[in-house]
C-alpha cells in the first residue's frame, strides 16, 4: 500500500509541476506547484525524508502567499518574502541531516525569493536551478520518482523559459494596433 501511494502521489505532483512549468502564465506556475508541493510532502513522508517533507509544506504556504501578495505594495510582498526565507532557513537547521538538507533548503530559499520577485523565462529558469539542487535529495533517499521528477520538471522548466521568452518577444516586437493608429495620425 505504501509502495502504491508513493508512486501515486510522485506522478500527481510530477504531473501539477509539469503542468504549471510548460504555461507562460506565472499565475498558473504558483498555483500548479503549491499543489504539488502537498504531494511532494507527502511522497517524502512517505519515503523518510522529514527536511524535505517540512520545506514542501513550507512551499505550499509560499506559493499561496507569493500569488496573494502579487501586485500589492512592495513593502508587504518583501515582508511577507523575507518571512518565508527565515522560516525556510529554520526548518533547514531544525530537520538539519547533512548535504541533503543543505541542497533542499538551498533549493528552497532559490525558489522562494524566484516566486516572489521574478517573472517569465528567468522565474522558470530560478525552478530549474532549484530542481537541480533538490536532485540530490532524491538520490539520497534512493527514490526513482523524485530523481524522475526532477529530470522531468527541470526539462518543462527549461521549456516554460523558452516559451515564456518567446511569448515575451512577440509581444514586445509586435507593436500594438493603437500605437500604429497613433503613429499613422501623427
Amino acid at each position: 500500500m505504501t509502495s502504491l501511494l508513493i508512486h501515486a502521489t510522485g506522478f500527481a505532483a510530477l504531473a501539477l509541476n509539469v503542468t504549471g512549468l510548460i504555461r507562460t502564465s506565472d499565475r498558473s506556475l504558483r498555483n500548479s506547484t503549491g499543489w504539488a508541493s502537498a504531494l511532494w510532502a507527502v511522497n517524502n513522508l512517505l519515503i523518510g525524508a522529514q527536511s524535505a517533507a517540512a520545506l514542501c509544506v513550507l512551499s505550499v504556504g509560499r506559493q499561496a502567499s507569493a500569488s496573494v501578495v502579487q501586485g500589492r505594495h512592495a513593502r508587504t510582498q518583501l515582508i511577507t518574502c523575507c518571512t518565508f526565507l527565515c522560516v525556510t532557513f529554520v526548518v533547514g537547521v531544525l530537520t538539519w541531516n547533512g548535504a541533503a538538507t543543505l541542497l533542499t533548503t538551498t533549493g528552497s530559499l532559490l525558489a522562494t525569493y524566484a516566486m516572489f520577485y521574478m517573472r517569465g523565462a528567468l522565474l522558470r529558469i530560478a525552478m530549474l536551478a532549484a530542481a537541480a539542487l533538490w536532485m540530490y535529495n532524491a538520490w539520497a533517499y534512493d527514490s526513482w520518482w523524485q530523481m524522475f521528477g526532477n529530470l522531468v520538471t527541470g526539462g518543462a522548466a527549461a521549456y516554460g523559459a523558452w516559451r515564456a521568452k518567446s511569448a515575451d518577444s512577440t509581444n514586445t516586437s509586435t507593436p500594438a494596433a493603437g500605437t500604429i493608429a497613433a503613429a499613422g495620425s501623427a
